[in-house]
């Protein structure tokens, strides 16, 4: 079987549907030379980690942060209360 490259405005749909297509990004994710969000890296650049609860519609009363706090490389700790208070909640600080 061969396939011809053609450009997708020259074909009718009719044309392609259950035809073979050259897909142009195959190559790149076959080699494994395609970039990936994940293999992006910026110096000092921080990471995100988002907690929900476990429980679906539960009333939280109380969330206790200390252990992720006290754990090496945690630049900042924050639940819905810091969000609330927040002058702007889209950008939160963190640091001294």
């Amino acid at each position: 079987m061969s396939v011809e490259t053609v450009e997708a405005d020259d074909v009718e749909g009719e044309e392609i549907l259950g035809s073979a297509i050259e897909r142009r990004e195959d190559a790149h994710l076959i080699t494994g030379d395609a970039e990936y969000v994940d293999d992006i890296q910026y110096p000092r650049a921080a990471h995100l980690a988002m907690v929900r609860s476990q429980y679906g519609h539960a009333r939280i009363e109380d969330i206790d942060t200390s252990a992720a706090e006290e754990t090496d490389g945690v630049l900042a700790v924050y639940t819905a209360e810091d969000v609330a208070e927040s002058d702007s909640p889209g950008n939160l600080v963190f640091g001294p």
